[in-house]
This record gives structure tokens, sequence and C-alpha cells, in this order.
């Protein structure tokens, strides 16, 4: 095959996968507080099968369609408690019906419980000024 053919493929196919990620995530995104939005619902907004997905999410990132779609809810938490939210909250604002299955995943993913996150944070934010500020 000709080279400049095979670049111009690469290039294409380089270009379909960041739509197709850029898409899922915009629907991920609109969907955030829906616990009702499911894999079912993305393969039929994105008009691929439940293979499709899954392959073209294994291939580029390297896990599940479940684990990408609950890590993306993970990472968006983060945001709702650095704006003050208690976990129970962001929970369900990023679409877990349970607040308890919540605070097991984040820990699972980031190392300690959502609140203690918070705690950490703010910690973190005074420590510049422990020798003036004493809390």
């Amino acid at each position: 095959m000709n080279e400049k053919l095979v670049k111009f493929n690469y290039h294409i196919n380089e270009i379909e996968t960041e739509m197709f990620f850029k898409m899922t995530i915009q629907l991920l995104e609109i969907n955030i507080e829906n616990p009702d939005y499911t894999i079912e619902r993305l393969i039929k907004d994105i008009h691929l099968s439940r293979t499709q997905l899954h392959r073209k999410i294994k291939d580029k990132v390297g896990i599940s369609t479940t684990d990408f779609i609950k890590i993306f809810k993970l990472k968006k938490s983060i945001s709702f408690l650095e704006e003050g939210y208690n976990s129970s909250e962001v929970a369900f604002k990023v679409g877990f019906e349970s607040p308890s299955y919540y605070s097991k995943c984040f820990g699972e993913l980031f190392g300690l419980s959502p609140t203690n996150y918070q705690k950490k944070r703010v910690k973190n934010f005074f420590a510049p000024f422990q020798n003036i500020i004493k809390y």
C-alpha cells in the first residue's frame, strides 16, 4: 500500500477516534445526574453496538466501558466536592443511586473517602499559612 495512503488512513482513524471520545464524553456530561443513563442508552445515542463501544474504549483506554463511565463520573465528582457539596449530594449529582456505593468506588479509585478528600484539600489549602493561622 502507498505510504501516503497509510498515513492518511491513520490520521482519519485518529480523527474519528477523537470525535468518538468527544461525543461520548459530551453525552456523559449531559446525562451526568441521570442514574438511568446506562450503557444501553449510550450505545443508542452514539449508534454503536455494545461490542463496538466496548472494543473502541478497550483498545484506546485499556478499560471496560463500565469502568470508563464510572471513572468519568468519579473524576467529575471532584469538582462538586471542591465546590463544597457533601458526599451524598455529590453521589446523586454524578448519577450514583447509592451514596455508600459512590464512597466505596471513590475510595477504590483515589485511595481515600470523598469526605477525607475534602478535609485533605482544605488542609493543603491552608498549609502555606499554618504558621500564621492556627486552625
